[in-house]
C-alpha cells in the first residue's frame, strides 16, 4: 500500500510516498480502515523534525487522525462492521491507504459530512470539547481567551464556546486572520499578540475583572500573559506548547531559549491568586479515560448533526502533495484545518 513513511527527520522535502505492507490481521479489539482522508496536526510537523516526544521509533507512518471505511474487524469488535463510515484517532499511521486502529480510537462518522470534513474533526474537536467541558468546566456567560485562535484547534474551541454561550477573545498575528475571527467566528475581541499586550487587552475587555478561562496551545510569553489575565477562580488549560517550534533543528542556543520560556508554576501564588492551571493531553485521555472521549464524541455528533458547529477547512491536498501540505502548515498562513485526501 502507499504511505508516507518517515525514515529520517528534516524539512518537508524529505516526505515522499513509499510502498509498504498492508496491515497485519487485526487483533481481537482492532479495526482495519480503508483510509479516505487524514487531518494534519502540528504534532506531525514536530515528528518530522524529530521533536515530538510521543513519536515511535523510525521508520513509521505519519498521521494522528483520519476518516474512512471499515475494512476488517477483530473477533471481539462489537461496535463496528465492514462497510461502516468512521473517523479515528490512530497515534500514527493515517498518511496511508490503510490503517489499523484500536477499537477505542474509532468513532462513527458524522452523517452528511464528506470524508475530508470528518477527517478534520477528531483531534481538534475532541480536544476542544474536553478542554472546555471536562477540564475548565465552563459555564454560560463566562469570558474565555483562546491563543492561536485561527488554527484548527482554536476555531474548534471558539465554535464550541459560542454554542455554550461564552464571551470569547481570540489572538492571532495576522490581520486577515483577525478579520476572519471577527467576521466569520463572531469573537467578541480579536487581539494581535505581536502588537498588543494580551493581559492589558483582556483586563480592559473585562473591566479589570479578568477572564474566567484561557485555553492555551502556545506556551511561553502567551501562557504567562494569559495566566496573569485570570480572575479569581479563573483557570487556564494548557493543551500544547507551540513555542517549541523555535527549535527547527539542532541548535543548543535555541534549545536554551525555549526551555527558559516554558512556564514554571508557583504553588503559593496559585493559592494566593485563587487560580487553577490544568494540563490536557488527548493521547492520555484516550488511553486511560476512554469513556470521556466516547461521551464527548456523542455530544459532538449531536451538535454537528444539528448544524450548531462545523469544521473549518483551510485546504485539501492529495497524498502526493504532502510536502506542500506541511509547507502550508509551517507557513502560518492557514486558517482552519489542512486535510490530506488519500482516496476518492
Amino acid at each position: 500500500m502507499k504511505a508516507i513513511l518517515l525514515k529520517k527527520t528534516g524539512k518537508p522535502k524529505i516526505l515522499k510516498i513509499s510502498e509498504t505492507d498492508y496491515p497485519s490481521p487485526p487483533q481481537p479489539h482492532e479495526v482495519i480502515i480503508e483510509n479516505k482522508a487524514a487531518g494534519l496536526n502540528f504534532a506531525e510537523v514536530l515528528a518530522r523534525r524529530g521533536l515530538y516526544p510521543d513519536a515511535p521509533k523510525r521508520p513509521f507512518i505519519l498521521g494522528l487522525e483520519g476518516a474512512g471505511i471499515v475494512k476488517e474487524v477483530g473477533s471481539d469488535v462489537q461496535s463496528f462492521k465492514p462497510g461502516d463510515r468512521v473517523v479515528y484517532l490512530s497515534g500514527t499511521g493515517s498518511y496511508a491507504e490503510f490503517v489499523k486502529v484500536s477499537e477505542r480510537g474509532v468513532f462513527p462518522a458524522i452523517s452528511g459530512f464528506s470524508f475530508e470534513q470528518n477527517a478534520a474533526i477528531p483531534v481538534s474537536f475532541l480536544t476542544a470539547y474536553l478542554a472546555l467541558v471536562d477540564s475548565a468546566r465552563v459555564r454560560k456567560g463566562e469570558a474565555l481567551f483562546v491563543s492561536a485562535a485561527a488554527g484548527g484547534l482554536g476555531l474548534a474551541i471558539i465554535s464550541l464556546a459560542k454554542t455554550f454561550g461564552l464571551k470569547v477573545a481570540g489572538a492571532s498575528s495576522k490581520s486577515n486572520k483577525l478579520q476572519f475571527l471577527k467576521e466569520n467566528m463572531q469573537v467578541d475581541l480579536a487581539i494581535n499578540y505581536l502588537e498588543e499586550n494580551i493581559t492589558s487587552k483582556l483586563r480592559r475587555w473585562t473591566n479589570k475583572q479578568g477572564i474566567d478561562v484561557a485555553i492555551d496551545s502556545v506556551g511561553g510569553k502567551t501562557f504567562r500573559q494569559s495566566y496573569h489575565s485570570l480572575a479569581a477562580s479563573g483557570r487556564i488549560v494548557t493543551v500544547g506548547m507551540a513555542s517549541v517550534t523555535k527549535i527547527r533543528y539542532w541548535n543548543p542556543l535555541t534549545w536554551i531559549e525555549v526551555l527558559l520560556s516554558i512556564p514554571m508554576i508557583n504553588g503559593i501564588k496559585l493559592l494566593d491568586k485563587s487560580r487553577g492551571v490544568i494540563g490536557f493531553n488527548l493521547n492520555r485521555i484516550m488511553r486511560q479515560r476512554n469513556d470521556k472521549a466516547q461521551n464527548a464524541w456523542q455530544s459532538l455528533s449531536r451538535m454537528f448533526e444539528k448544524k450548531e458547529i462545523e469544521p473549518v477547512i483551510d485546504s485539501v491536498f492529495e497524498l502526493e502533495e504532502v510536502r506542500k501540505a506541511h509547507e502550508r502548515m509551517e507557513s502560518r498562513e492557514s486558517i482552519g484545518k489542512i486535510v490530506l485526501r488519500i482516496a476518492e
